[in-house]
């Protein structure tokens, strides 16, 4: 900063990794320091997603966080311009350090003829306009730990491991083509959070009405991912009022067709 040559540049990239970081957090998103919440706030990328509709083709909003990385690199090159060779030889050691990877664990998961029977009777339906899959949760209240939720195998994931399962929703829905409530990627949208309040009273009538809200016609339950003691709140009289029960498996999934 000393030297008046560097200054625009200076400023120029502390610009530019400033917008992408706050780029990178999305349309909206809540920011908390301990008791302190904002709740959900509008963000500036979600006036640029309507002003520019190119910008719609990004599919996840955090890979701004490379365009905050680039400005981030020019400031550090100015950085290192003041530091002893000594120093950058140790830095490096420490850089090599942090991008080390062990082998990733993977985990086999279902394909085809051993996609889980739900969700080969939903490809076949040509009359759901758009499920919801239950139970459902904030992905954010996992008991699991992240790092054992994403090496959990299907039949492994339970109302503790809320990510996982979540993930495994999205990926079955590029198996039966279904438009979906659930889903997780590089944020939580508020809508997200909205299901999750509102079907914490299933299977009332509040629920159900805001299920027809959102365009949602079938009711997709998984009761052997809940403890015993909450599988009854899922497992609905066959005459329900508001309810039809479209299709069981043999391995406890059950689809609920909403009554219009």
């Amino acid at each position: 900063w000393k030297k008046k040559e560097y200054r625009f540049s200076i400023i120029l990239f502390s610009a530019i990794a400033l917008a992408g970081l706050v780029l990178s957090f999305g349309p909206e998103r809540p920011f908390s320091i301990g008791p302190f919440d904002t709740g959900y706030i509008t963000l500036p990328y979600a006036y640029l997603y309507k002003l520019f509709p190119l910008l719609q083709i990004l599919r996840v909003p955090a890979r701004f966080s490379i365009v905050f990385m680039l400005g981030l690199s020019v400031l550090a090159g100015y950085g290192a311009t003041r530091v002893k060779p000594l120093m950058l030889f140790l830095i490096g050691i420490l850089f090599l350090l942090e991008v080390w990877q062990r082998p990733l664990v993977l985990v086999k998961v279902p394909t085809y003829e051993s996609v889980p029977l739900v969700y080969q009777w939903l490809k076949q339906q040509a009359g759901v306009s758009a499920i919801i899959e239950l139970p459902i949760e904030k992905i954010e209240n996992g008991v699991i730990p992240i790092d054992k939720q994403v090496t959990l195998p299907y039949e492994g994931i339970t109302e503790d491991s809320p990510l996982a399962s979540e993930t495994y929703r999205v990926y079955f829905a590029g198996f039966h083509g279904k438009k979906t409530v659930n889903g997780y990627s590089g944020y939580v949208p508020q809508s997200y959070q909205d299901a999750v309040a509102n079907m914490d009273s299933f299977p009332s009538s509040a629920s159900i009405n805001y299920l027809r809200s959102q365009g949602v016609s079938h009711i997709v339950v998984h009761p052997w991912q809940l403890t015993q003691e909450k599988r009854g709140q899922y497992i609905l009289d066959p005459n329900h009022p508001e309810l039809t029960t479209k299709f069981a498996t043999v391995d406890g999934d059950i689809v609920y067709e909403i009554q219009p």
